[in-house]
């Protein structure tokens, strides 16, 4: 195949006898030096089916001039051609085009809707759409669906793009509407499930076990998706109504949350979820506590709370473990307000372990001193102070290093330690310490009770 220059009129063009003629001497000169193309097996296979006719294969009502195209736009496809005018390419790029997308063809449809999906995937725009994806293919087929032959093919292609890509019923693809429609945009998930585009993105990664790169790339919803999430969302309660629901404050189902007894589910912002079923089965459990004790002396859980100093949280947590089993009944309520607890059941809670950093309140607890000092030891440089994000609030918040902690107590103990320690009040403890001449240490000038661990041995 060799081009002529180009005529001077349009009509000129077509008159194949006086182009010839016009450019005979340059078409000798070019039939001297033919460029020998190799053989393909594109061309093998368009010689058998020209000599032997079609295959039995799905194939088989494409002529010669569906074949050649169908093969070649495919092969763009997969290759990811810029151009959507193919016979502006090298002969050598066109054959090898034809090449690759005879090869997918021949192994059926299945294998032909694989390789448009594989296109699909790797699609980098921030919304795929079937016009881009498909290119060449799409304007072949845009204007060719209805030709005889090509109605297996062109079903074929409609039917990846109704199962791939967010099809409204009223557009036209190939010559047809979907029946049903598979896809929804973003724009459109969001508009039907009333959530913003990135929650509704999180709380598909979410239900997935998607990361958050991959939750946020997603550009479509299908329509079973969008039932799943509205009915996760629905089998969701806030923070506020599972406190609500279970008769305690915010902070108490925070502590239950932490105990393992809730489980939390965070979305997109520092609001909590609790799942429904699993507030409900806390309150089946309530249900089988006994009504009534009669050899047990029982008080309401606040006040055995209150005269124990154990958290509401740490008593349910053993509830839930079964091991406090007879000493609990059920009070008048159907919250966790209504347990009433026997006086004499012990159930203190364990001793503060350092497993993170700690806020300052929690630093101050651990260590038994008040905050202030904590504050001073921190000015002092014995201890290190850090910021991280609170995930309740999305502010920063001030915390004490485990680390720092630790190196700590190798070197001084608090007055509240050692009181602690010996059974002793700590006012008591302090003034034998100053009778014995045993000091605090310096503070940046600042008086703190702790003492160095060498001196008090």
């Amino acid at each position: 195949m060799i081009t002529v220059p180009s005529a001077k009129n349009t009509h000129s063009t077509y008159d194949f006898v006086s182009r010839v003629l016009e450019h005979q001497e340059f078409i000798c000169a070019q039939a001297l030096k033919p460029a020998i193309l190799p053989r393909t097996d594109f061309e093998d296979y368009v010689r058998q089916r020209i000599k032997d006719g079609p295959q039995d294969d799905w194939l088989k009502t494409l002529d010669l001039f569906h074949l050649y195209r169908a093969s070649s736009t495919l092969g763009a496809v997969i290759e990811k051609v810029e151009t959507l005018a193919l016979e502006s390419l090298p002969p050598e790029k066109l054959q090898g085009l034809c090449q690759t997308g005879l090869s997918c063809l021949l192994e059926g449809p299945i294998a032909y809707k694989e390789a448009l999906s594989a296109v699909y995937r790797k699609n980098a725009g921030e919304r795929p759409y079937y016009s881009v994806d498909l290119a060449q293919l799409y304007k072949w087929l845009r204007a060719s669906h209805d030709e005889p032959g090509l109605e297996t093919f062109s079903k074929t292609t409609r039917e990846h793009v109704f199962r791939t890509y967010p099809i409204p019923l009223r557009k036209e693809v190939f010559g047809q509407k979907p029946s049903r429609q598979e896809w929804f945009s973003l724009y459109e998930a969001r508009k039907k499930s009333g959530f913003g585009r990135v929650f509704l993105k999180k709380l598909l990664g979410h239900m997935t076990g998607e990361n958050e790169v991959e939750a946020l790339s997603r550009t479509d919803v299908h329509i079973d998706e969008l039932a799943a999430v509205q009915a996760f969302w629905e089998s969701l309660m806030s923070l506020m109504n599972a406190a609500s629901r279970l008769g305690v404050n915010p902070t108490q189902i925070k502590a239950l949350q932490s105990k393992g007894v809730l489980k939390m589910i965070k979305i997109n912002s520092s609001l909590r979820y609790f799942e429904k079923d699993e507030i409900a089965r806390l309150l089946e459990k309530l249900e089988e506590l006994p009504s009534e004790l009669p050899d047990k002396n029982l008080i309401p859980i606040n006040e055995y709370c209150r005269s124990k100093s154990v958290p509401l949280a740490h008593v349910i947590d053993l509830w839930v473990k079964g091991l406090l089993d007879g000493g609990l009944s059920r009070g008048t309520g159907n919250s966790l307000q209504s347990i009433e607890v026997d006086c004499n059941l012990c159930c203190h809670k364990a001793g503060q372990v350092l497993a993170c950093d700690l806020e300052l309140i929690e630093a101050a607890k651990y260590l038994k001193i008040n905050i202030a000092a904590i504050r001073k030891l921190r000015n002092g440089g014995q201890l290190i102070q850090i910021f991280r994000r609170n995930p309740d609030t999305n502010h920063l918040k001030n915390y004490i290093t485990r680390e720092s902690i630790q190196e700590f107590e190798k070197l001084y103990i608090t007055l509240g330690q050692m009181a602690s320690l010996q059974k002793v009040e700590p006012i008591h403890l302090a003034r034998r310490l100053d009778r014995d001449e045993i000091w605090p240490i310096t503070c940046a000038g600042a008086f703190v009770r702790v003492y160095d661990r060498h001196v008090i041995n």
